[in-house]
């Protein structure tokens, strides 16, 4: 199933990425949606395609929360 494999990629993607941040791990939950599923159909970001449901603003909190972390080790 397509949702799935996609998981699975984003799962692999995410541990290679956290790889280079070991020492400031940034935890953050993302709610599962069927926004989330929808907007790739059209083909734009979860934060264009429902700016003011749970799927984006759980993707900003995230952002925000790597933007303060970031900052930090600058």
């Amino acid at each position: 199933d397509d949702i799935s494999s996609d998981l699975e990629i984003e799962k692999e993607a995410l541990e290679e990425k956290s790889e280079n941040f070991e020492d400031h791990p940034c935890i953050a939950t993302i709610r599962k949606g069927i926004v989330a599923t929808e907007c790739k159909s059209f083909r734009q970001p979860v934060i264009d395609y429902d700016p003011n449901g749970n799927v984006a603003q759980d993707y900003m909190i995230a952002a925000k929360k790597l933007i303060m972390q970031v900052g930090e080790r600058w």
